[in-house]
């Protein structure tokens, strides 16, 4: 496991997650068991990271919101062709 103390290390692991505005739900966790940061993160809804609004183009691009380059072509534009 990850470094830091006996008791930091089981604290981590048997306390609640933190929760942003979504609660989800707490799943036990056997002593001594190991759940992977990724995991974990995953599971606290990624406390620590911010949405970066300029990575939602492939979303705005796929709801018909935003032309693709160099066409200037919406999406629904390219499957009616």
């Amino acid at each position: 496991m990850g470094g830091g103390s006996f008791d930091s290390q089981v604290r981590h692991l048997t306390s609640p997650p933190r929760f942003g505005k979504r609660r989800s739900k707490v799943i036990p966790v056997a002593m001594g068991a190991f759940i992977p940061r990724d995991v974990q993160e995953f599971l606290d809804g990624y406390p620590d990271l911010r949405d970066d609004r300029s990575q939602s183009n492939n979303l705005k691009f796929y709801s018909n919101e935003l032309k693709c380059q160099p066409d200037r072509k919406l999406i629904s534009e390219i499957h009616d062709e």
